[in-house]
Parts: C-alpha cells; sequence; structure tokens
C-alpha cells in the first residue's frame, strides 16, 4: 500500500509540474506570436493563431485536468464528504464556462473583422477571458491552500 501511495503522490506532483511548464509555454508562445505581429505588421498568423490554435485547446484541457487533480487531492487528503467536493466541481465547471464562453466570442469575433459587431464581440470575449483568468487563479490559489493546510 505504501508503494502504490507514493505512486499517486508523484503522479499528482508531476502533474501539477507539467501543468506549471506548459501554462509558461503557452505565455512564452502568447507572447512571442503577439510581438511577431506589431513587429512585421503582418497580424495573419496572429489570427490564425487566435482562431484556429491546437495548443490552447491543449492547454486548457490539461488545466481543466490539472484543476480536476486538485479537487481529487483535496478529497483524499481531507477525506471530505461527496457534497464538498460536488461544491469544488461545481465552481470549476462555473468559472471554466466563463473561459469557454470568452473563447467562443474572441474566435467568433475574429473571424471576420471587418463586421463592426464581430469585433465588438471579439473585446467583449477578450474581456469574458481575462475574467476567466483571474477567477481561475484565484479558484486554483484557494485550492492549493486547501491542501497546504492540512499538510502544516
Amino acid at each position: 500500500m505504501p508503494r502504490l501511495h507514493l505512486f499517486w503522490t508523484t503522479a499528482v506532483f508531476s502533474i501539477s509540474t507539467l501543468g506549471a511548464l506548459l501554462s509558461v509555454i503557452g505565455s512564452v508562445i502568447d507572447a512571442v506570436v503577439f510581438y511577431t505581429a506589431v513587429q512585421s505588421q503582418d497580424f495573419g498568423p496572429l489570427e490564425k493563431f487566435l482562431t484556429q490554435d491546437e495548443t490552447k485547446t491543449i492547454l486548457t484541457v490539461f488545466k481543466l485536468t490539472q484543476t480536476f487533480v486538485q479537487i481529487y487531492r483535496i478529497y483524499h487528503i481531507w477525506e471530505c464528504r461527496f457534497v464538498d467536493i460536488v461544491i469544488l466541481i461545481l465552481i470549476c465547471l462555473a468559472t471554466n464556462s466563463i473561459g469557454l464562453a470568452g473563447s467562443i466570442m474572441l474566435t467568433k469575433g475574429f473571424s471576420d473583422t471587418a463586421i463592426t459587431a464581430n469585433f465588438e464581440l471579439a473585446l467583449k470575449g477578450t474581456n469574458y477571458l481575462f475574467g476567466f483568468y483571474y477567477a481561475n487563479a484565484g479558484v486554483n490559489s484557494v485550492l492549493t491552500l486547501l491542501i497546504g493546510r492540512y499538510v502544516s
């Protein structure tokens, strides 16, 4: 049994570390694409990156997986009731729904920016995404503190 516990602890640590690394890599890729677009004044690759990039989809799915791994850790460490975990899952789903809505709005808005309504939709999607980033950081911080509170 101790070996299995060591395996799961190592797996969770690896997933959390990989999630942080992928997040940093995603931010660097974003910065490079934005900088290149501004420097060259060629916004075609930027538009393609914002609307059709598979890397962003993979990173989003991985971040969601990482969040649920944290919830599992809380359930396992704290031995919580099922209702407590369902509340955490609903909070995470609500937060990620805002991010999904923002991504959809941004993608649709950038499909044809010559139309004023689409451009406004892209701006609104950007605001939703900023809200998602702030809320997601808050939720993940609270989850991490809940895990750390037990360890202390």
